[in-house]
């Protein structure tokens, strides 16, 4: 066969994958705003608590007179591993609370660890607060015992009212 009766050549098609540096690039931009978007999404806005804050105002705080003294009284609250109780100690001053401490009294070994985190957290949350606006979120990251505080709270509260 002689040159002029060769078909010409066909444009070869390239069946390699594109240059992915482009589409990399795009996945390294979209990836870091996602995660921003997230975060800025899921910040507490001003009228909400912040989770760590010690002490959160009643939305209607009702001003009680409570009597002088020491209070103790068990807290309940749900676990992961069930029902846990704390202990709480709080010492009343004109409605200050002038000193504060917690027994831990968990069953399972991370309610411990808990109990133990938010014991060593409490006094410095809680000591010179007005009983009638105290209300525990979080304190040192255990959330769940300051359920049993709050719970042990009350308890206090109905003792002092008396």
């Amino acid at each position: 066969m002689d040159e002029q009766s060769t078909p010409a050549p066909i444009a070869a098609q390239n069946h390699e994958p594109k240059n992915n540096s482009a589409r990399l690039w795009l996945l390294l931009l979209i990836i870091p705003v996602g995660v921003i978007a997230y975060l800025i999404m899921n910040q507490p806005s001003n009228n909400q608590p912040v989770a760590n804050s010690a002490n959160t105002p009643a939305a209607n705080p009702i001003t009680v007179n409570y009597k002088d003294g020491v209070y103790n009284a068990d807290g309940k609250y749900t676990s992961p591993a069930g029902v846990e109780t704390v202990g709480i100690n709080l010492t009343l001053k004109n409605n200050v609370i002038t000193d504060a401490a917690a027994t831990v009294q968990a069953v399972n070994p991370a309610s411990k660890k808990w109990q133990t985190t938010f014991a060593a957290g409490l006094k410095q949350a809680v000591v010179g607060q007005n009983i009638n606006s105290l209300q525990l979120d979080k304190i040192s990251g255990s959330s769940l015992t300051t359920q049993g505080f709050n719970d042990a709270l009350a308890a206090i509260e109905a003792q002092a009212k008396s």
